[in-house]
């Protein structure tokens, strides 16, 4: 598990955190990352939990995270300045239960 919530991150979330392959909850919300959501958070397969909201990421939303499969149960990307259209890819993420997009410019 990793808990970055609330810390005043800043800049780009890094390409290299495709390789947490075996994180199981990752809290990045509430923080002032921006730019694109890296493709690579494809590869992180095990997550259960994914929490992005309130950050300051632009661009569209990565058709690689409908790759993180069934276990992911909880999807947020509230409250950011992502834009143009939910990706179909999503309809993979069976396990959802909590999926939030509110808040962008989708």
């Amino acid at each position: 598990e990793l808990h970055l919530h609330q810390n005043s991150l800043s800049g780009t979330l890094p390409t290299q955190i495709g390789l947490l392959s075996n994180m199981n909850i990752l809290y990045l919300d509430n923080n002032q990352f921006r730019r694109q959501i890296p493709t690579e958070i494809g590869y992180l397969t095990q997550l259960k939990d994914l929490l992005l909201h309130r950050n300051e990421f632009s661009g569209s939303i990565p058709n690689e995270l409908g790759s993180l499969g069934p276990s992911l149960t909880e999807l947020q990307m509230n409250a950011n300045r992502l834009k143009g259209t939910i990706p179909e890819e999503l309809g993979l993420l069976t396990g959802l239960r909590i999926l939030r997009l509110d808040d962008n410019k989708l």
